[in-house]
């Protein structure tokens, strides 16, 4: 394993929960620029940001599981039985 990989993971954690924050409110800004709608769009912009940060993080906690239940599995051989 790569020395420091847990470096690796806070970075990838930090980015899953910024970025997509970032473009809701970025969003928000530009909906607000160009269509004159109210400063309230900034609180929804908010809260879809930080759901879609949980649930991308989310996805990649089960993908990061399902990884390391089949790397814990027996090989299976011919003369295994269940």
């Amino acid at each position: 394993m790569v020395k420091g990989w847990w470096l690796f993971v806070i970075i990838q954690l930090g980015l899953t929960l910024v970025i997509p924050l970032l473009a809701c409110l970025y969003f928000c800004y530009w909906l607000c620029d160009h269509t004159g709608v109210g400063s309230w769009v900034y609180i929804i912009g908010l809260i879809f940001g930080i759901g879609a940060g949980i649930m991308t993080w989310y996805k990649l906690y089960l993908r990061a599981k399902k990884h390391n239940k089949k790397k814990d599995k027996k090989p299976f051989g011919f003369n295994d039985h269940v």
